[in-house]
Formats: structure tokens, C-alpha cells, sequence
């Protein structure tokens, strides 16, 4: 295989079985993808030990109410504040990883349960194949502190795709080969991660978000009029974009585009996010092509000093006065 995908779902997974949206665009990705691309999913984020909030637990039953409500459009408020408790217990989850003082113990567990996965999968130690962790708002978060952890392991290249993610910008993300953070305009959400998370204040300049997105190795990718979730966000396959394109297919296109190493994506770099790479490479004459090599200097504007110059040739010691 040339490369394994590794999909990290949102705070909103209480079980293995995702939600329609969820289920639908990871068809929809596998599709996308060539034969020789692994796609891994099944993998709970927000339990170290890869449990679902369903099964294995004291309070399963409560879980398995909640997620019932959940996955049923017709619960009403009531029904929504119920499903809202799953949302809450894994919001918490995140918090832990994105913190200082407790998130490595965490992340380190949950790069466990990732390898885990890749191993059963059929991924070679020492083979250096390409893994990309692939992260849905919180999820996100969970990926970009799970992966030095395992870039240390299996040292092969490793990049994340944050889709809608709040990332705390605490990890170090310079070990990653890159991580492209793809948001839409209407996305609330993901604009709390910026306020609520001071290592992402331009401020601390310092900090690893600041000097990887400074490196050129944070890509922001927008998705236009999109929001968070639900039919307008980037899973939404009713709505549609101004290019007639619904938000689900918009979402597969660039994704695919990233895993696969293409420039079809049409990414729109937000200008107010990007490093000082990304502007470097903007102007013509940091582009290799703007310097031919068959080129010839005007002799008007460029003369030589002298019909020849060379290194000085000393005579022989013993010639030597």
C-alpha cells in the first residue's frame, strides 16, 4: 500500500457506527481514492482504550439513550438536550488533549490505539509508508496531539488534515510534514479555537503554531459559505456552493486532492492566516523558472573589470626572494 488515511470523527461519535452525513462522506472519500490508499476508520478518539461510550461501561445505558436521541431528528428539545450530553463528555475529552499538564499522557494512548489500527491493517514497520490522520472539528485536535507520538514510532512521514477543527496549537506541530486547516467562512465553531487557545495569539510568536505557520507547514484552506455541522456544514449534501457543487462533494474533492499529493484542490489560502512562506512564494523572482539558465547579461549594463582574471600563481620557494 502507498499511504493509510486514518479518519478521527467529531465530538458527536458515542460508537463505532457514525453518523449518515459521517458514513456517507467517507464512501463518497474511499471512492475518491485510488486502490492502493488504506482507509481506517472505526477508531473511537475520545477513549484511550478504543471503547465506545455504548459499550463496556457503567453507564452504557445512559450513553445508549442519549446517542438514540441523537440519531433520531424527531426528539424534540428535549431530545436534543439529552443527545447535547455526548457532545459535552467528549468536549471534555478534547480539553484534556489539547492541555498542557495532561494531554500527553492522553494523546500518547490514543497514538497507541492508532497504531494499534495501522498494525492490523497490514502497515509494515520501517517501511515508511506515508500516514495522513484526517480530523473532524474536535478530532482534529485529537490527530495533531496523537501524531508525534507516532512519527516517533514508526518514523515515516506524517501529515494532518484538519477539517472544522478546534486545534489548541499546544502540540508541537513542527514535526509534522505539514497539517492543512481547512474551515468555512460560517464556521463558528472552529473560530473559538483561535480566541480560546492564547498558544495561537499572534502574540506568542514562540509558540509551535506560530513558528510552523511562520515555517510555511500550516496550510488554511477555506470551503467558502460553509458552517460546522448539519446540512450546511462540510458533510451537507443538499446545499449547494455558488460553483453548483454541494458541500459534501466540495469537501471530497479537496480532501482527495490533499491525500493524493494534487493541486486541483482551487484552496483559497486566507491571507490574514498564512505564513510568511506562503507570501515568499507568491512573488515571481523566488521562482526557480524566473532565472533561465540559458540566459546573457547585457553587455551594456554589465562590463568586466579586467580582459582576465584568475587566481594568482606564486612562483616556486626556492625563486622566492
Amino acid at each position: 500500500m502507498s499511504q493509510y488515511v486514518i479518519y478521527l470523527d467529531g465530538i458527536s461519535q458515542a460508537q463505532y457506527e457514525y453518523l449518515p452525513e459521517v458514513e456517507r462522506f467517507l464512501e463518497e472519500l474511499a471512492i475518491a481514492l485510488p486502490d492502493d490508499i488504506v482507509l481506517i476508520k472505526g477508531i473511537m478518539p475520545y477513549s484511550v482504550l478504543n471503547y465506545p461510550l455504548t459499550e463496556n461501561r457503567l453507564l452504557s445505558w445512559f450513553w445508549r439513550f442519549a446517542d438514540r436521541f441523537q440519531m433520531s431528528a424527531s426528539g424534540g428539545i428535549v431530545g436534543a438536550l439529552i443527545g447535547a450530553t455526548i457532545n459535552i463528555r467528549n468536549l471534555l475529552i478534547v480539553s484534556v488533549s489539547a492541555d498542557q499538564r495532561y494531554g500527553p499522557i492522553y494523546n500518547h494512548g490514543t497514538a497507541q490505539v492508532i497504531y494499534n489500527s495501522l498494525m492490523n491493517h497490514g502497515y509494515q514497520l520501517e517501511s515508511g509508508t506515508p500516514i495522513t490522520l484526517l480530523g473532524y472539528s474536535g478530532g482534529a485536535q485529537i490527530a495533531v496531539g496523537a501524531a508525534p507520538y507516532l512519527k516517533r514510532t514508526l518514523q515515516a512521514p506524517i501529515e494532518v488534515i484538519s477539517l472544522s477543527g478546534v486545534v489548541s496549537g499546544n502540540q508541537n506541530v513542527l514535526l509534522l510534514e505539514h497539517l492543512y486547516h481547512i474551515v468555512g467562512d460560517n464556521d463558528f465553531v472552529e473560530k473559538e479555537g483561535p480566541v480560546l487557545f492564547p498558544r495561537r495569539w499572534p502574540f506568542f510568536f514562540l509558540s509551535y503554531w506560530n513558528r510552523a505557520k511562520k515555517r510555511g507547514k500550516i496550510s488554511f484552506v477555506s470551503l467558502g459559505p460553509v458552517g460546522h455541522n448539519g446540512c450546511q456544514g462540510p458533510y451537507g449534501a443538499e446545499a449547494h456552493l455558488p460553483d453548483g457543487r454541494t458541500h459534501l462533494q466540495q469537501t471530497v474533492d479537496i480532501i482527495a486532492g490533499i491525500i493524493q499529493g494534487k493541486s486541483s484542490l482551487n484552496r483559497r489560502i486566507l491571507w490574514g492566516e498564512a505564513g510568511n512562506y506562503d507570501r515568499y512564494i507568491q512573488a515571481e523572482f523566488n521562482q526557480p523558472s524566473y532565472y533561465p539558465l540559458n540566459q546573457k547579461v547585457d553587455p551594456v549594463l554589465y562590463r568586466p573589470i579586467s580582459p582576465w582574471m584568475g587566481r594568482l600563481i606564486l612562483p616556486a620557494k626556492e625563486q622566492r626572494r
